[in-house]
């Protein structure tokens, strides 16, 4: 969004920073006529829709000339009269009440939006005949598109602001005391984190499903337990991103666009690698979202990694014993992953060691438990 606000202030030969509050007006104006010629219909919430434009650009603007939005003077004596109002309950918060200057700064503009919505009746004569109605009114006209949370602090601003108007003596009774807000319970909200406990009971409950979306679920999770990736980086992570020969992983970070080579984990490779093995429809990249998954048979026969073992399947296999040669897909959940038409010493098992398959064993006609994976 911003990127198409700067292509607008180009197209008017506007440089961003001498941008005004003009041109975004001017700019969302332009963008609203676009979505109404694509879509046919208005924004479903106006209010929404403005915001997730207007952010961005605010944002670039303070960047860019530190003091957006520009603060302009008073013109009319209305303006005036609330300028004083606000200057005097900024400093009766800070002087009486001990206020941060950041709660104030946040306060002022909710004070700012409602003397604009007063409009005329927010002039010193009229301001006296303020009622519990307006009041109401107002609060109903700005929680339409807030949550609780909001509208609490909306409440609560509101109400230090009319408690100021009440110890001037601009208002004949205190209706401070008529503003309630939104009851708050601990704990209602999505908690910002999970402890260890929690993500162990994500974790297991996750590993019971054993069909092939399960496994891509599990494989999902644990990326996202063991590796702490936003949800943008897991989307955009594909199978070819992980290196089974150097036992790495590769992350595009969705915010920067960089990239970050991590250590493959054998808790995270196990089920990668089950999802290696799944059909392709076009043979093209295939995320790890949208990987089809290995056969029924391969997901329900997914067992956990040994901790000593590697991912390559060299070292050690599942058994334990140590083996230097890397294990050949034979069985039936690790055949998909070999390439098709290529000579046997170049079909190691581009996966993680899914299966029983002991090479130390195969010298001796033992294939090992069993051809499938136990």
């Amino acid at each position: 969004m911003a990127k198409r606000f700067l292509a607008y202030l180009s197209k008017r030969n506007v440089a961003v920073e001498v941008a005004k509050p003009a041109d975004v007006e001017s700019y969302l104006r332009k963008e609203l006529r676009r979505f109404r010629r694509l879509r046919q219909r208005r924004p479903t919430a106006l209010g929404s829709w403005h915001h997730k434009r207007t952010a961005p650009i605010h944002l670039l603007l303070r960047t860019v000339q530190r003091d957006w939005p520009p603060i302009v003077p008073p013109t009319t004596p209305l303006e005036l009269f609330h300028q004083q109002l606000l200057d005097g309950c900024a400093r009766w918060l800070a002087d009486c009440r001990g206020l941060a200057a950041q709660t104030i700064v946040a306060r002022r503009g909710q004070w700012q939006q409602f003397l604009n919505w007063l409009e005329e009746r927010g002039s010193q004569e009229r301001l006296r005949d303020l009622s519990v109605a307006d009041l109401d009114a107002y609060l109903q006209f700005r929680a339409q598109s807030v949550r609780r949370s909001t509208r609490a602090e909306l409440a609560l601003g509101l109400r230090s602001f009319v408690a100021y108007l009440y110890h001037r003596g601009f208002l004949a009774r205190d209706l401070s005391q008529t503003i309630t807000g939104p009851t708050m319970y601990a704990f209602e909200g999505i908690p910002s984190a999970l402890t260890r406990e929690q993500i162990a009971i994500v974790v297991e409950f996750a590993r019971k499903d054993r069909t092939p979306s399960g496994l891509r679920t599990f494989a999902i999770v644990m990326l996202l337990a063991e590796y702490g990736l936003r949800a943008g980086e897991v989307v955009c992570l594909r199978l070819e991103d992980i290196d089974w020969r150097q036992e790495c992983l590769r992350i595009r970070h969705s915010k920067t666009g960089a990239e970050t080579t991590l250590p493959l984990i054998p808790s995270v490779g196990c089920p990668a690698g089950l999802l290696a093995a799944g059909p392709s429809k076009n043979g093209g990249p295939r995320g790890l979202c949208s990987a089809p998954g290995p056969s029924r048979a391969a997901a329900q026969g997914l067992q956990p990694l040994p901790p000593d073992s590697t991912i390559a399947g060299q070292g050690r296999n599942h058994s334990g014993r140590e083996t230097g040669a890397a294990h050949v897909p034979s069985c039936t959940c690790c055949k998909p992953v070999a390439r098709r038409g290529a000579p046997e010493s170049d079909r190691r098992h581009s996966g993680p060691p899914v299966c029983g398959f002991d090479p130390a064993l195969s010298q001796t006609g033992d294939r090992g438990p069993t051809r499938r994976c136990a």
